[in-house]
């Protein structure tokens, strides 16, 4: 036990800097793709770009993982996503911008499978949603870090450099993956007619799994609301008369209650099983979201995404910890893959898709709305656990 918490801090650093690129980028893209050249169509291809590569890479690297171990992908991946990074400094036009972008989702779908494999990996039996929880804390921290010290970055010195001090800290990633355990994962023996069962019959066989299903679907549905969120907020704020610091202001007030409630709702999940922690966590997230169009100041919607963070606090041990429940270590690298790329596709379909209705019915009921995902996946999951 010792052993693999010890093991869990080089694993999470690089499950951080793993992540962090990827945030960073998000709050300077669209302006850098406009000051290339590009058309407001063209800047929202390239932002979309990453998620549409990243998605089913996700799940192909996954199952290199589970074939050849989960440290030679993540080192070549690390390396690449560093190079990659900087070459988005190198870009003079939209349609090379467009092409880096598409390579760096393509080298991140990497880093998902292998981190999560890897802490996953060093989970004991009894503690899975704790050691989960290590790997939630280190993607919220990610997440409040990149998007903070971009800001920064880019207001200080300029876009360039956040994409040279980016792509340092890929590259310290890269060189903490060798303090990672690499043992080659033990390859799962299915077998048809003779021979290793094919990409497609492991994926079905993976989402076919009722307890898979209800992890897939509630991170997809989380991330969906939240790509709505990303979305409709911004302009509601602005509605407001708040300013792009009071978003930033609330977006860090949601990851930090999320960052917070990892270890102790790892902990719950391991006592009380998941069932409970995912069904609250999805309500709790839902009810947040439908008071944001009754919010109308800074307190009242902090109050609002500090409820939303409880909701994804409760919600992401559990979920993730059903990958592990119900998976073995020959293919971990391939479900956790998948439960990447339900998380990338979630906010790639849920950002056009609730703009366009908080466009048609207002961003007050927009944003109300988000929370219908995350309802109706709740009582999917309470229907998939009392089949269980």
């Amino acid at each position: 036990m010792k052993k693999s918490l010890s093991l869990m801090l080089p694993v999470s650093a690089v499950t951080f800097l793993g992540f962090i690129d990827t945030h960073m980028l998000i709050p300077v893209i669209e302006w850098y793709a406009e000051e290339l050249g590009a058309s407001l169509a063209m800047a929202g291809i390239i932002i979309g770009v990453y998620s549409a590569v990243n998605t089913p890479v996700n799940i192909v690297f996954g199952r290199v993982v589970d074939r050849v171990g989960r440290r030679i992908p993540l080192t070549v991946g690390m390396v690449f996503e560093a190079v990659i990074m900087f070459t988005y400094s190198l870009s003079r036009t939209p349609y090379q911008l467009l092409l880096v972008r598409s390579l760096h989702g393509a080298s991140g779908g990497v880093v998902g499978p292998s981190t999560m494999a890897l802490v996953a990996d060093q989970a004991t039996e009894n503690r899975k949603g704790y050691f989960m929880g290590f790997y939630g804390a280190a993607i919220g921290l990610a997440v409040l870090v990149g998007y903070a010290s971009s800001g920064v970055i880019f207001r200080q010195m300029g876009v360039m450099y956040v994409f040279y001090i980016g792509s340092i800290l890929l590259f310290i990633g890269f060189l903490l993956t060798f303090l990672v355990p690499g043992g080659k994962a033990k390859v799962r023996a299915v077998t048809i007619a003779g021979r290793r069962s094919s990409f497609v019959h492991d994926f079905v066989r993976l989402i076919r799994r009722r307890n898979l299903l209800s992890s897939y679907g509630s991170i997809f549905a989380f991330w969906f609301t939240f790509g709505g969120v990303v979305t409709l907020l911004p302009p509601y704020v602005r509605a407001l008369k708040m300013t792009s610091f009071e978003f930033a202001m609330l977006l860090t007030i949601f990851c930090v209650i999320f960052i917070t409630l990892q270890f102790p709702s790892g902990i719950l999940s391991d006592r009380v099983g998941r069932k409970f922690p995912v069904v609250v966590g999805l309500l709790v997230a839902s009810a947040g979201l439908c008071l944001a169009p009754l919010s109308k100041n800074f307190i009242a919607l902090g109050a609002v995404m500090a409820t939303y963070g409880v909701g994804y606090g409760l919600l992401f041990p559990s979920i993730s910890a059903l990958v592990v429940d119900n998976t073995d270590e020959g293919e971990r690298g391939m479900g956790a893959g998948i439960f990447h790329s339900m998380l990338t596709l979630g906010t790639a379909v849920g950002a056009p898709v609730m703009g366009y209705v908080g466009g048609q019915l207002g961003l007050e009921l927009g944003l109300g709305l988000t929370s219908l995902a995350t309802l109706v996946w709740m009582v999917m999951v309470v229907v998939s656990f009392r089949k269980t």
